[in-house]
């Protein structure tokens, strides 16, 4: 009798985001931030730090910065009986990028 664990499958979104990378980082590591684009949470950025998310709703200067960062998100470890969280984090993560890339475009980040 095999004790071999279920396969796993793997969700890869790739996105371009052309805002600073600063702008972006503060937004994917200030739990207030995410909050914004992402749910509510208890989000520290220290090392072992366990949160959870809680579903709910540069100075100027003369010259030109021309910037792309590319988010890659990968959740994984989805069973073969997780169709229906696979499906939900497939509709889920396109919305919340949505959310960060409109995030990161405007003044509060």
């Amino acid at each position: 009798m095999s004790s071999a664990a279920p396969a796993t499958r793997s969700l890869v979104i790739e996105r371009e985001l052309p805002h600073a990378p600063e702008k972006i980082w503060r937004a994917l590591t200030s739990g207030p931030l995410m909050a914004q684009w992402l749910m509510n949470n208890d989000f520290l950025p220290l090392l072992g730090h366990k949160f959870q998310f809680r579903a709910t709703p540069m100075p100027q200067w003369n010259g030109v910065i021309d910037c792309e960062v590319l988010l890659r998100l990968e959740q994984s470890g989805f069973r073969p009986d997780d169709e229906r969280n696979y499906q939900s984090a497939s509709f889920g993560w396109p919305r919340f990028l949505a959310n960060l890339e409109r995030l990161t475009a405007g003044p509060d980040c």
